[in-house]
């Protein structure tokens, strides 16, 4: 169960523009806002429905998706420009 969906891409969106105004404006650090998300995803893993999906089957879809959005950010990076170029 990975996000294939436009309106995931939507989301993670949306979800970047708060994370910015709290980097920015509040002045919350990287490691911070990973704590966040890390809390959130784990109150998110405590309202799945326990009679449709098991604990691991859970884990194993949290770990997926983390690795996929850890590639997608690194082929991102790799793929734009240097600093400094225009």
């Amino acid at each position: 169960m990975t996000p294939t969906k436009p309106v995931h891409e939507d989301i993670y969106q949306e979800v970047l523009d708060v994370l910015r105004k709290y980097e920015h404006e509040k002045g919350l650090s990287a490691i911070e806002i990973l704590a966040t998300l890390a809390n959130m995803v784990g109150k998110c893993i405590a309202m799945q429905d326990q009679t449709k999906y098991s604990a691991g089957a859970v884990m194993r879809m949290i770990v997926s998706n983390i690795e996929i959005g850890n590639q997608q950010m690194i082929e991102s990076l790799r793929s734009a420009p240097p600093a400094g170029s225009a």
